[in-house]
């Protein structure tokens, strides 16, 4: 009985460092997948001409992911590009 228990607490140990790894190389692929999407929609941005770094690309990738209004939050960008022209004159 003693044994059958020390197997089956083997096979659990083996299991939970299975799914560890599992989820290690899912959290890696998920991250490349979002670099390579940033990446994308960076190349996009710079065709566009839209004037957005990278940090401030995934700034607004991630309000719009959080529900902001993508038309609303290009208004913002305008306006205060629009306020940045006009304090330096």
């Amino acid at each position: 009985m003693r044994k059958q228990r020390e197997n089956l607490n083997l096979g659990v140990d083996e299991t939970l460092k299975l799914r560890q790894t599992s989820n290690m190389e899912s959290s890696k692929e998920s991250l490349s997948a979002s670099r390579e999407a940033l990446d994308i929609l960076m190349e996009l941005s710079n065709i566009l001409n839209t004037g957005l770094d990278s940090e401030t690309l995934s700034l607004c990738i991630q309000l719009c992911e959080s529900g902001v209004n993508p038309d609303a939050l290009a208004v913002v960008i305008h306006e205060l590009r629009s306020a940045k022209r006009q304090m330096a004159q």
